[in-house]
Formats: C-alpha cells, structure tokens, sequence
C-alpha cells in the first residue's frame, strides 16, 4: 500500500477514534425532537441531520482539537517508522478488540438509559454507534498490538537474563489474561464508600484530610480527572483499575517468580499460578477501588524482597525501599509493619551480611522509606493544607470489629468487658 493511502486509511482511523472517544450521545438522544412553546400551543420540528451532528460533539475545546491531530500524528509516524502494525489484523488482537467495543457500547447504553437506544434509538443514533464501534475496535487493536510488539521483542532475546524474563512475562501474563473476564463483569469497576469522600476532597468540595490516605485519593482523583478531560468520567474510574490490575498482577506474578527460581518445582509454580489467577478473590480485589488491595500486594513485595535481601541481592533492597513508601501512604497501618520490618533487616544484615560499604547501602536504602514517610506526611501533607486527623486511626479497625460484635452478639460481652470499653467510648 502506498504512502498515500496509508495516510487516508490513518486519517479516517483517527477521526473514528476521535468519535468513539468524544461523541456525546446524550445530546443527539433522546432529544430526537426540538420542542418549543408558540401562541400557547406546541409545535414539534424535525430536527436537522447537521443540527443533530453539530450537537453530538457539545462545545468545542482546544483540549479536544490537540487530542485528534495528536492521534492523527501517532498513528501516521507508528505506520511509517514501524512494521508491527503490519501484523495487527491477527485473530488474537482482532477478536478481543471486536468484542470488547461492542460490549462498551451495549453498556454504556444501558447505563444511560437503561436500554439499547443509544444504539439503535433511529437511524441517525445507529449510523453514529457503528462509527463509534469500529473507532473503539481501531483504539483496542492499536494497543494490543502495541503489547504483543513488546512481549515479542522480549521473546526474540536470546541472553540469559532476558529467558528469566520471558519466565516471568509469561506468569504475569498468565494472571491477566485469567482476570480479564471480572474486568468485563464489573466494568468500569467496583468501589466503597470511602471512593465517594475521597473524590469530594480530591475536586476541593471538602477539605483533603488523612482519614483517607492523601497519596491514594491523588491517584484515583487524577484518573477521574483525566476521564473528565475526555468527557467520560467511568473511563477515569476504569484507567485507575486497568493501573491497579496491573500493579497487582505484577506484585503476584514476583512472587511466583521467586519461588520457581528458588524450588524450580513446576507443580508448585501451576499451584501458585492456578491459586492466584482461578481463586475469584484476587480477580476481584483487582477490579475494586480500595486501598487495601494494592496494600496486600506491597506486603506481598515486601516479604519477598526482605528474604532477597537476606540473601544478600542489592536490587531487592530498592524494591523493597519503592513498595515499603507505597505501603506505608496507600494505608496508614503500612508505617506499623514497614518499622519493624524494617528494624529486623537492619540487624540481621548488621550481623550477616560481609563488608562494611555493602552493609551500609543496604541499610540506607531500606531504612530510607521510614524517612521518606515522614516527610511526606510530616512536611508535604502539611504543606499542601491536608489536614492531619489521623492519630486516632491506630484503633480504628479495633473500635470498628468491636461495634460489629456487640451489634450482632451482645452476649459475649460481660459487665467486666463493657465498663473496659466504656473507658475508651460510648458503648451508646
């Protein structure tokens, strides 16, 4: 195919991915009719096919024009200076892609109004869904495609260090490839209560404070921030968990790793891999908003590196360092495992590992995340005017299991047992 026509072929691909990502639909259903009050009595026009696509893009915004001639220019420079794209037509990209769209499209409808009509509400309505899907599917498959570029970049390596690595794409692989069906389940995503509080804080309708861990509503308020920019919120909330899906998938796959290098039992590995990726519990921790989920997979990292450390490998102990700060801000409990933790390492490299110059960045770089913590809670929070309220926090999931129990079974509890609680709160 020539230059030209790859550049037409690009152009159009561009403009439906522009569709699919701005279009409102909102604004061209139901309002099929324009009604207006003359003399007393209503007349109904039959409004225009130009009318109507004027309305499906809303107001127009500078924001918008720099996304489509962004889109225009990556997609022209991809075909000219890579050949993998070539290749994206393959049925393992194609047929997700096809899928997926069309789901998105059923519910993002449904979602609006409860039914198809954002599909199939008139002719018009449809003609513009059809437009909208295939720019979806162009979006869907441009990025697959992407992915497997880089997984066969990785496969073409011949070296040893990149054989540990292509072991360790294929278990992560294996995890998100296992969890995709609960991301299609619970699109854009599940959240609790607190997602609600930390999003008014995070768009400055309440005051940001550290009952909420500030870091954690950074991150999901930015992702909703940047699905608001392209006028699909659920999008915000579905970026966050496509981050969390990876991040956990990730921690796992580690994990896993460790231990097939370790025992090189493959029956342990298939254990572990089916343990992880068919038990629903992590598939679905992995599409909820809750802090607790990417908490447990930085333990998760952590535990693993400090036995690395122990062995004497350097890299664990910035890893360790990286996911022990993550930890310690994603959950205010964090701080309470990542000292003594942290503590017990120090002492036994102290005492274990050779060489003064190696024991000393060691415990630098793994007591450096209790000093990054404090500085970020003691001299940044403040600095950003986020209010500190969580010193009472500690007791928290104490007072919180005790109120469950003494409502749901009220005879456990001994007249010794209520005056105790009654020193620390009103049992009322």
């Amino acid at each position: 195919m020539s230059n030209r026509k790859y550049f037409i072929t690009d152009f159009i691909q561009s403009l439906l991915i522009y569709l699919a990502l701005f279009a409102d639909m909102s604004l061209i259903y139901p309002n099929i009719y324009a009604q207006a009050n003359v003399n007393n009595s209503t007349t109904v026009t039959i409004v225009t096919f130009f009318q109507r696509l004027d309305a499906l893009w809303g107001s127009f915004s500078f924001q918008k024009d720099c996304c489509l001639i962004f889109i225009i220019i990556s997609l022209f420079l991809l075909r000219k200076y890579t050949t993998f794209l070539e290749n994206a037509k393959k049925f393992f990209i194609s047929v997700p892609s096809a899928i997926f769209s069309s789901l998105y499209l059923f519910g993002h409808s449904f979602y609006h109004t409860n039914s198809a009509d954002y599909l199939f509400g008139d002719s018009f309505v449809f003609v513009i869904s059809v437009f909208r899907g295939f720019g979806l599917f162009y979006l869907l498959r441009l990025l697959l495609s992407l992915c497997h570029h880089g997984l066969s970049l990785l496969a073409a390596e011949k070296t040893h260090t990149f054989r540990h690595k292509i072991t360790y794409c294929k278990l992560l692989s294996a995890l998100l490839i296992a969890w995709i069906p609960q991301l299609f389940v619970i699109y854009p995503g599940g959240y609790c209560n607190d997602v609600q509080d930390q999003l008014l804080q995070f768009f400055g309708y309440t005051q940001m404070a550290d009952p909420h861990p500030p870091l954690f509503t950074m991150i999901i308020g930015s992702c909703v921030w940047i699905g608001n920019k392209l006028s699909h919120p659920n999008w915000g909330l579905f970026l966050y968990i496509i981050l969390q899906y990876l991040f956990m998938a990730s921690g796992l796959a580690y994990c896993l790793f460790y231990f097939h290098k370790k025992l090189q039992n493959k029956w342990f590995l298939l254990f572990g891999l089916c343990f992880f990726s068919l038990l629903p519990n992590f598939s679905h921790y992995a599409s909820v908003v809750i802090k607790n989920a990417p908490y447990a997979v930085c333990l998760v990292v952590m535990s693993v590196c400090a036995i690395e450390i122990m062995e004497g490998y350097k890299k664990a102990a910035f890893l360790y360092s990286v996911t022990s700060i993550l930890g310690s801000l994603i959950c205010h409990n964090g701080i309470y495992i990542t000292i003594p933790m942290s503590l017990a390492l120090t002492i036994y490299i102290l005492k274990n590992i050779p060489g003064k110059r190696q024991k000393a960045s060691f415990i630098c770089i793994t007591l450096i995340s209790i000093l990054c913590f404090y500085v970020v809670t003691d001299i940044v929070y403040p600095a950003m005017n986020i209010k500190k309220e969580k010193d009472h926090l500690l007791y928290t999931n104490q007072l919180q299991h005790t109120s469950r129990l003494l409502l749901t079974h009220p005879e456990e509890f001994t007249d010794e047992y209520l005056e105790v609680i009654s020193r620390v709160i009103d049992i009322d």
